[in-house]
């Protein structure tokens, strides 16, 4: 598979290597347990399993029910959270395939498309409506020129160097009898420096960005004309509706500084959207004071329990992370027990697992092992319980917080007492760190198995306290 932003709703993962099978042999561990979300629906239909505890929980269900009474009549527009790691980006593949036949899918990365430090909300409107155009263009659907000028003139007008009939060689062309650019292929010209420009802003200077910001308004308006023109033309062409799939804003690498630009700062800014969509964000961002800044619903992607609230196994949630991981990787690969012991360390996240496995994995090759052994196993899980303890680190001074406090915190959470646990900003770092989890329907915090453990060794909760990695045996 070549890179590029083909596939899916038009997009895939740049760089990603050609789609592998199942492993059943050790050396393939690490490439069916690739981090990558399942956005190819062949990867989709070879490595998805199951995740949900019943009907009731499966968000992506819900949100497949909303987007169908949704399809050519009120914008349906939700965000969709949860802890990175626990396949947000797999389910909106699934919510894709299954809706295929009502919308078409442009999928926007903000981990790819945008710059995670300085991206503001004119950054996301003007890639949203480029992409928008592009996916058009390969339906065969051409937007009016009068549309298509006025987006041509945005951009000509924002871009820092501005791009001329001149500059750009189309006037030495069309005086040497070589018929000028069509308006698209000017806009979708342009649109490569935006695009380049939203991804690489770093040096863009202050005054561009205030000016675009005192525009912003006039930029959604230009955006909701594009929008209103495409959807009109899509709906004529097949009877379907655009939807746009916004991920990858709750990755570690997008800095805390651009989630409050875009969905705080400018909150007011979403429900002006004319469009479809939906938006990843983090599970803390949903969180305290800043619910009441989110203006559209919730649907959040749980993790997994290996531990009821009450520390006892939960056999349920034990299954469906078995059921997933062995889509991936045949069973006979783990010597006894092995495969359970790293899938209760992981504690329900998928990121965790199959980290956690592949480390595993690469001890049994370093080791010329043909499977997973308890040893290579116990090796993985230190290296994965020394990842929770530098999470509970502080890297700088400013707004620091004591361990002391982040423990007392997470006993309060294990202990699980009457009274639901205050979101303050303690329990929002925890959350962020990914040292609490939310759990089931019901959204339950808990304390994954090597977090207990940590708070055991620390004396922070007595010795044999359940809930922890249970014992496994070379």
């Amino acid at each position: 598979m070549e890179e590029g932003w083909a596939g899916v709703g038009g997009f895939v993962r740049q760089g990603i290597i050609a789609s592998v099978d199942r492993a059943t042999e050790i050396t393939f561990i690490s490439q069916a347990l690739s981090s990558e979300p399942l956005i190819d629906p062949g990867d989709y239909h070879r490595f998805y399993g199951n995740r949900f505890e019943n009907e009731l929980s499966d968000c992506t269900e819900i949100m497949r029910l909303e987007l169908t009474k949704s399809h050519r009549g009120l914008f349906y527009q939700r965000f969709l959270t949860g802890h990175s790691g626990s396949g947000k980006s797999t389910e909106l593949t699934r919510l894709s395939l299954v809706l295929e036949d009502k919308f078409e899918f442009i999928r926007l990365s903000a981990q790819h498309e945008l710059s995670p430090f300085t991206t503001q909300p004119f950054d996301l409107l003007e890639v949203m409506a480029i992409r928008l155009v592009e996916q058009a263009k390969s339906l065969g659907i051409e937007l009016s020129n009068e549309v298509l000028q006025k987006l041509h003139d945005w951009f000509q007008d924002v871009t820092e160097k501005r791009t001329s009939m001149k500059s750009s060689g189309f006037a030495g062309e069309a005086e040497a009898g070589v018929s000028a650019p069509s308006l698209l292929q000017r806009v979708l010209k342009l649109g490569l420096t935006v695009k380049g420009e939203a991804k690489f802003s770093n040096s863009r200077s202050v005054e561009n960005v205030r000016k675009r910001l005192q525009r912003l308004s006039d930029l959604t308006d230009l955006s909701n004309e594009i929008y209103d023109e495409a959807n009109r033309r899509l709906n004529q062409l097949n009877g379907k509706d655009w939807v746009f799939l916004i991920e990858d804003f709750d990755k570690d690498l997008v800095s805390g500084e651009v989630l409050d630009t875009l969905f705080v700062k400018y909150a007011n800014t979403w429900p002006k959207h004319r469009m479809h969509l939906v938006c990843t964000i983090p599970l803390w961002l949903a969180f305290g004071e800043r619910v009441s800044s989110l203006p559209f619903k919730r649907r959040t992607l749980v993790d997994i329990p290996v531990f009821d609230r009450h520390h006892r196994p939960h056999e349920e949630g034990r299954n469906r992370l078995r059921g997933i991981l062995e889509k991936r990787v045949d069973h006979d690969l783990f010597e006894p027990n092995v495969r359970d012991y790293l899938i209760q360390a992981a504690g329900g996240n998928l990121r965790d697992m199959f980290a956690v496995v592949t480390e595993a994995a690469n001890y049994a090759e370093v080791t010329r092992h043909p499977r997973i052994a308890m040893l290579h196993a116990h090796r993985a899980v230190n290296w994965l319980r020394n990842e929770y303890i530098n999470r509970l680190g502080e890297t700088s001074a400013e707004n620091a917080i004591p361990y002391e406090q982040k423990a007392d915190v997470l006993v309060k959470i294990y202990r699980g007492t009457e009274e639901r646990v205050v979101q303050d900003r303690i329990l929002y770092r925890l959350l962020r760190s990914r040292v609490v989890n939310e759990y089931n329907d019901t959204y339950w915090y808990g304390i994954p198995p090597l977090m207990v453990d940590i708070l055991i060794q620390q004396g922070k909760l007595e010795p044999g306290s359940p809930g922890g990695l249970e014992p496994a045996t070379l």
